[in-house]
């Protein structure tokens, strides 16, 4: 088993708690409307950037094809209203995983990297609120950076890479990037939970 399927493996029912229980209820819900949805892209603002600022100080991230998302986030929040004072202010509701190590980074660099494959398949619900109308061409760069076979081509470009690193560096522990991963996967589920 690859690393990549290792860490598939491991993290299937994090991931799963996370999905289910809070993305689904909360970007697949008819009645969201403006004030909603940039609740839901702060939340996600106040994971991603200081996690991205992170993985950023991390050449492997960089190796491997991480590619950042904050700016999106940001774009999106300007585009319903928000100062980038406003956005700065945007903190995370629980202490972030740790980046200090390479294996830290993937883990959570997993984790941000794989959301990327359910976003075309989130804008394309989004796109049917009619409360969201007048933002499907400028607020939604975060869920309409890449159409589903590019999304899946960059997936497979990042775990493909992984999986090359860990096999050219048999030093890294590849269970304390499951251990990242799967405590970003929790810090996610709290920030979106009720």
């Amino acid at each position: 088993m690859t690393p990549s399927q290792q860490l598939k493996k491991a993290t299937k029912k994090a991931h799963a708690n996370l999905e289910v229980s809070v993305m689904h209820r909360l970007l697949f819900n008819p009645d969201m409307d403006k004030d909603g949805y940039s609740s839901i892209l702060s939340g996600f603002f106040a994971l991603f950037n200081p996690l991205e600022c992170e993985l950023n100080k991390h050449i492997i991230c960089q190796k491997i094809g991480y590619i950042n998302r904050t700016e999106d986030l940001g774009n999106d929040l300007t585009e319903l209203g928000w100062t980038k004072d406003r956005i700065s202010k945007v903190l995370a509701k629980s202490k972030l995983p740790e980046a200090k190590t390479p294996e830290q980074a993937i883990g959570i660099a997993y984790v941000l990297h794989g959301s990327r494959s359910g976003s075309p398949y989130i804008h394309a619900q989004l796109v049917k609120n009619p409360r969201l109308s007048d933002y499907r061409q400028q607020a939604m760069r975060f869920f309409s950076n890449q159409g589903i076979d590019e999304t899946k081509q960059n997936w497979q470009v990042f775990k493909d890479n992984l999986d090359n690193y860990f096999n050219l560096h048999p030093e890294f522990d590849l269970y304390k990037a499951i251990d990242s991963a799967i405590m970003t996967f929790a810090v996610f589920r709290q920030q979106f939970a009720e």
